[in-house]
């Protein structure tokens, strides 16, 4: 029973702790946001106008990982700043040495949420991008790698 008690409080502080990780933007990596800065003027004009350190666009950062391409490295999609009635920009990153370089996304690559879909194209999984339009009302797009960037299809 002590042993039970021992590993569920091990596992509930190592739960809350990637919550609050999470939570706080930690999963965004500093270089990350830096090159995301450097990439996006509307991203930076916005840090700039309302003074945000570093740290704060960190937190505001939502990055989900995943192996887009299936080489073993993790690439990031990127939410959080820019966000209007529900919908936000998304960027996609990947590591390069020990930088970050974007993969394009051709229009605007602006939704509720980006679902990761288990189909490929030219060896990149396909995407989808969810909107709201209304509180009643979206619509899906699904984004397919044409062997640079992804376009909408």
């Amino acid at each position: 029973m002590i042993k039970f008690r021992i590993l569920f409080t091990v596992l509930t502080i190592s739960l809350l702790s990637a919550f609050t990780q999470f939570a706080n933007g930690q999963g965004t990596p500093r270089t990350l946001a830096q090159q995301l800065l450097r990439d996006d003027s509307m991203v930076k004009e916005l840090s700039q106008m309302n003074g945000w350190s570093i740290n704060e666009v960190i937190r505001r950062l939502d990055s989900k990982k995943v192996d887009l391409n299936g080489d073993g490295s993790l690439e990031y999609i990127v939410s959080g700043i820019g966000c209007g009635a529900q919908n936000c920009p998304h960027w996609i990153y990947r590591k390069s040495g020990n930088k970050f370089v974007q993969i394009p996304v051709d229009g605007d690559f602006t939704a509720a949420v980006v679902k990761v879909r288990k189909t490929k194209t030219k060896g990149y999984l396909d995407l989808a991008g969810m909107y709201h339009s209304s509180a009643t009302s979206g619509a899906t797009t699904i984004y397919k790698f044409n062997g640079s960037s992804y376009v909408p299809k």
